[in-house]
């Protein structure tokens, strides 16, 4: 229902890509040298399930995968966190691998989106 009321215009925003946009922010605004910052998107390649966006932190250099989420949606405002690898409720994939799935399927290819 709060995700047809942003959708809708009857409540401002508070999307899941919003709070991971949000979250992100205010992350690259701390003083973090040893960590680097992922977007992560999950259900971009079903029909039946809605899209889900986070925030994925990592040592520096480390691959996204081996990464800590950061879901400030997935409880409505309580911080979620879990190794990606161990996320009980989603398989991610990187959000630029998505970005170039929706393109590769908007010109009539038959992608195929790579998750863990």
């Amino acid at each position: 229902i709060h995700n047809m009321k942003v959708n809708s215009g009857t409540r401002p925003r508070g999307l899941c890509y919003q709070w991971a946009d949000d979250l992100e922010a205010r992350l690259e605004t701390l003083d973090t040298p040893g960590l680097e910052l992922h977007r992560a998107i999950a259900n971009a390649d079903q029909a039946l399930r809605i899209e889900h966006s986070t925030v994925i932190v990592t040592r520096a250099g480390a691959p996204w995968t081996s990464g800590i989420i950061l879901d400030p949606w997935r409880w409505g405002g309580r911080l979620f966190w879990s190794p990606v690898r161990e996320d009980p409720d989603y398989d991610w994939a990187a959000r630029g691998d998505v970005f170039a799935f929706k393109r590769a399927r908007e010109t009539g290819t038959r992608p195929v989106l790579s998750t863990y």
